[in-house]
């Protein structure tokens, strides 16, 4: 929370920053895995503190194939 980093995100919306998110299903899968960008969000709230967890809002929705595997974590 005292960081940097922690600073800029948690002041990401006065700041008039912006937070692009890409996820992707496996951390490894051959050489690389591929990403896929899931759009940008608004920081909403924090707690903690190292580790630091904040909950974003995303701008638009999640795409369905996202959804359906998130749905089975």
């Amino acid at each position: 929370m005292e960081s940097l980093t922690g600073q800029r995100y948690i002041n990401q919306v006065t700041s008039g920053g912006n937070m692009l998110f890409f996820v992707r299903e496996y951390k490894k899968e051959g050489a690389f895995a591929p990403f896929t960008c899931l759009g940008f969000a608004d920081f909403q709230s924090h707690y903690g503190s190292a580790p630091i967890s904040i909950v974003w809002k995303m701008k638009e929705p999640l795409p369905g194939f996202v959804l359906r595997k998130t749905a089975k974590v």
